[in-house]
């Protein structure tokens, strides 16, 4: 089955209408425990400071946000990026298309940066099946305590360490 899924920087006021209106229950829930906001006003929060933020389309729909923010420490040369995704239920369908390309940014932004992390919410257990297709780390026992007092694990993938002989 032939599928049009575009992937653009572009994200327009009608783009985060769209997501927000349409979110996926996970993703909802997700941001009200991590900080109570409103699925519109979580979505511009999340774009916030990114340095990196890109929207997925089907046939020309909206089906998913994702960015990345980029972390720099002082004194140590290695570069970290803090990664979210957020999506319709259009994710659902198209999951073989989008996660073949999913792969394939995760490792462009790995060829860029050392380590990729983020925090998810303890109960979403679609983002946590996703993250483990996808080679992440899951780590319950370092984890950080939401605005709204509920508990986020950490996922990390690595990239790969290229050992010169």
């Amino acid at each position: 089955m032939s599928v049009n899924i575009q992937i653009r920087e572009i994200i327009t006021p009608q783009d985060l209408d769209y997501l927000a209106a349409n979110l996926r229950e996970a993703d909802k829930a997700e941001m009200k425990a991590f900080n109570g906001m409103d699925p519109r006003e979580g979505l511009e929060y999340c774009i916030e400071g990114d340095k990196e933020t890109w929207i997925a389309t089907v046939e020309g729909v909206p089906c998913c946000i994702f960015g990345l923010t980029e972390i720099l420490v002082e004194d140590d040369d290695s570069k970290s990026g803090v990664i979210w995704a957020m999506g319709t239920d259009l994710l659902f369908k198209y999951k073989g298309h989008l996660n073949r390309i999913s792969k394939k940014i995760i490792n462009n932004w790995l060829e860029k940066y050392d380590v990729l992390f983020n925090y998810i919410w303890e109960h979403n257990e679609v983002h946590r099946q996703w993250l483990k297709r996808m080679g992440f780390i899951i780590m319950p026992e370092t984890y950080i305590q939401s605005d709204m007092g509920e508990k986020f694990d950490m996922f990390i993938k690595f990239a790969p360490i290229d050992i010169e002989e």
